[in-house]
């Protein structure tokens, strides 16, 4: 292990990454792609409390269909 993780929150095995960020960036939802492959859990949401008064939600999940 590199270091250490800390998870904002997680309700009913879902991990949400909080941002207050003008704009979601690659890198955040990466971020969330390394919490859900170091732990058991297979969905995440990415939620930014921008500056405007709206929020950005995007989903992410760890399963992915064969192919």
């Amino acid at each position: 292990m590199v270091g250490d993780y800390f998870v904002d929150i997680i309700v009913n095995q879902v991990i949400f990454e909080i941002k207050a960020a003008e704009c979601l960036r690659d890198e955040n939802k990466a971020q969330l792609i390394n919490y859900l492959k170091a732990t058991d859990k297979e969905v995440g949401l990415l939620l930014n409390f921008g500056k405007t008064p709206c929020v950005s939600v995007e989903s992410v999940s760890s399963v992915f269909p064969s192919v």
